[in-house]
């Protein structure tokens, strides 16, 4: 056993959806995440992920996120609650993210040693990329679920 500490290295702030059992993103954010520049996410950002699903499930969709500091900010409250009415402003702090996809994705980004930040960023895209086309299903999300995660 070798003892690492990839977190200490390299420092990257991925935004990663689940709809329907489709994987969104990933979509780097800022290092230093602000309520203004989430929302700025939200706003410019998020409906460029969203193309690809189908509009039969982006209309009925739910947004769910936790509790970070800039998940929160009042502009984000505000923005959230006007497109999804019955946004719960406080999601639970673990979400099928927090239980399935992060945890896949870090086994296989971090497979082997990443030496550097460009690295570390293309097998992030890489990792989803296995995630996205995994006919198996290496989450198991209800198909009938219509949230944003």
């Amino acid at each position: 056993m070798r003892e690492t500490h990839f977190q200490h290295e390299f420092k990257v702030n991925i935004w990663c959806g689940v709809i329907c059992g489709y994987l969104i993103g990933p979509f780097e954010l800022p290092t230093n995440l602000n309520g203004p520049l989430y929302l700025d996410f939200l706003q410019e950002r998020l409906h460029e992920l969203l193309e690809d699903i189908p509009l039969a499930l982006r209309q009925n969709m739910q947004f769910l996120h936790d509790g970070a500091p800039p998940h929160y900010s009042l502009q984000v409250r505000q923005y959230l609650k006007e497109q999804f009415p019955h946004w719960p402003p406080r999601g639970p702090d673990l979400n099928p993210l927090d239980f399935s996809i992060w945890s896949q994705m870090k086994a296989l980004v971090y497979k082997e040693k990443i030496t550097s930040l460009p690295q570390l960023r293309r097998k992030i895209e890489e990792a989803a990329d296995v995630i996205k086309n995994n006919t198996q299903g290496l989450f198991d999300i209800k198909r009938s679920d219509h949230k944003v995660y």
